[in-house]
């Protein structure tokens, strides 16, 4: 499919859950429209922005004070907090222990984009650190472009985990926290079939700062994503099976967050460390969570970000989020007009699954 051929089928995905919100066509034309021209312009004028560099030296500047002042002892992991996900963010904080197998674990969060009342939504909630990105047209930064800021704010190890992710068991803690990493350790592994080495996914990870610092510093390359990997390190790729035109992940035509960094990783000699397949089956990440806002069009998503509202049972959260839903007092309704969605059947049950378990 090409490009302008899976913008059409997204914007006609778009238009038919408007509609399945009970919003009028011409609303749709004349409102809904004009609106989302409106935050794409927005979005992509202010993320080009907040990627400059001297935006991303000074956040990190401010986040090396900020870590300094708030001192978290023990082993620091990140949470990057996105707008219209605190559905998702609360549970996944709660199911995150104070202490595990003699390692103390300091979460803080990063709002990279929350509005003011989801900042103070979350102070509320939770009784954590939270650091605010300094962000022009409040827009969000990509998640490789954050992992930059925290690999030049921090001057110790720490590790990273998606605000999606439930079901950590204590024995994963202990294989990511028990020893140190040489560089960086994940759950999740990914196999390239044109490689003979698996690599883990970023969801929930373990950084060696220094070693990882050193490499960035001596390729001179970020962890943020690449369209094509810089010309003079394309003799490596190849080298490793990766010629101009492949990439790490063998679904995306780009190297996502981190990819090229664990691509010099191997060229160093070193291994892209994994968890034990097993640890991760009883481990539940929805994905596809950091984007949200009222111009998506997955009806799946939709239905998922109204069957966790309903589990935070909050009327301010649902107030604040009925532009991604619709009225709030159709919510229930709502919730069964989708559950007739075959896309949504097929996906219920791994739902109803990972809502039982947070709950229990």
């Amino acid at each position: 499919m090409t490009n302008q051929h899976s913008r059409i089928t997204r914007f006609l995905r778009w238009f038919d859950f408007q509609k399945l919100l009970g919003i009028s066509t011409s609303s749709i034309i004349f409102r809904k429209i004009p609106e989302k021209v409106t935050w794409l312009v927005k979005f992509h004028l202010g993320r080009a922005i907040n990627h400059l560099s001297w935006n991303s030296k000074q956040n990190a500047k401010r986040l090396s004070r900020f870590i300094k002042r708030t001192n978290p002892d023990g082993k620091i992991f990140f949470q990057i907090a996105m707008p219209n996900t605190l559905q998702y963010i609360i549970p996944c904080i709660n199911s995150i222990p104070d202490k595990v197998k003699g390692h103390k674990i300091s979460l803080v969060l990063i709002s990279n984009g929350l509005s003011s009342w989801e900042v103070g939504y979350l102070k509320k909630r939770t009784n954590l650190p939270l650091f605010e990105l300094n962000l022009r047209l409040s827009c969000p930064i990509s998640h490789g472009h954050v992992l930059n800021i925290l690999f030049d704010s921090c001057l110790s190890n720490f590790g990273i985990i998606d605000h999606d992710i439930y079901g950590v068991t204590d024995d994963i803690w202990g294989n990511l926290l028990d020893q140190p990493p040489d560089y960086l350790r994940g759950l999740y592994k990914v196999s390239n079939p044109n490689l003979k080495w698996s690599f883990p996914r970023t969801h929930l990870m373990v950084f060696n700062r220094n070693n990882i610092q050193n490499l960035m510093t001596k390729y001179n390359v970020g962890a943020q994503q690449y369209r094509q990997a810089p010309q003079k390190l394309q003799n490596i790729l190849n080298s490793l099976g990766l010629p101009k035109g492949s990439f790490l992940k063998p679904y995306l035509q780009y190297f996502d967050s981190l990819n090229l960094i664990m691509v010099l990783i191997r060229h160093e000699g070193g291994t892209p460390e994994i968890c034990p397949d097993y640890l991760e089956r009883n481990v539940h990440h929805i994905g596809g969570t950091s984007g949200r806002s009222l111009h998506d069009s997955n009806i799946l998503s939709r239905y998922t970000d109204i069957r966790f509202m309903m589990m935070e049972n909050s009327d301010q959260l649902l107030k604040m989020y009925s532009f991604m839903i619709g009225e709030t007092s159709n919510i229930e309704r709502l919730c069964k007009r989708l559950e007739e969605i075959p896309v949504v059947q097929s996906n219920k049950q791994r739902i109803d699954t990972i809502l039982n378990k947070i709950k229990n």
